[in-house]
């Protein structure tokens, strides 16, 4: 079960609905439906105040290894805690020039579109003023929309280099 899944079931079982989480951990309900959706994966600061804010452990929402032994580290060590996100801020000072998630991810988005081939690169302007025509919910519809073809063989990349990813984890 994916972590998205869990998330979605223990939340589901303590009777709160996304809206309720969302609130609780000062996010939008979309960004909880995008963590159930599998859509975005939330950073493991975040999997921690969703398990506080479910009454559950970090296991439970994401039991790979990694995810729950630095959990285990992080719980023992408020020092390290804090020293992992401080870590973390100065990556992306040091790849992106801000510690401010959004402009980091707007220089993402600027870095890619300036690899991407002309024709591409119309797509994509394309897609963003369609995008401008919706509300809230059509926008996620599109996502999911957009999710789905990426999962079309005829529509994948046939060869992806390293050039082509610039990732932030969702958080």
């Amino acid at each position: 079960m994916q972590t998205g899944d869990r998330i979605k079931q223990v939340r589901l079982k303590a009777g709160i609905t996304q809206a309720e989480l969302a609130k609780r951990l000062g996010v939008t309900p979309q960004a909880i439906s995008q963590y159930e959706r599998g859509i975005k994966k939330p950073k493991i600061e975040t999997l921690r105040k969703i398990a506080t804010a479910l009454n559950c452990n970090v296991s439970d929402l994401d039991n790979s290894l990694p995810t729950v032994y630095i959990d285990a580290l992080l719980s023992q060590n408020p020092e390290l805690e804090k020293k992992f996100s401080d870590t973390a801020k100065n990556m992306m000072l040091s790849l992106y020039g801000t510690t401010d998630e959004w402009e980091a991810r707007k220089i993402v988005f600027a870095r890619w579109v300036n690899n991407l081939e002309e024709c591409d690169r119309k797509s994509v302007f394309d897609i963003i003023e369609y995008l401008q025509a919706l509300n809230s919910e059509g926008k996620m519809t599109a996502a999911e929309r957009v999710e789905e073809l990426t999962q079309i063989p005829k529509y994948q990349k046939k060869d992806s280099t390293a050039e082509d990813e610039y990732i932030i984890e969702e958080q």
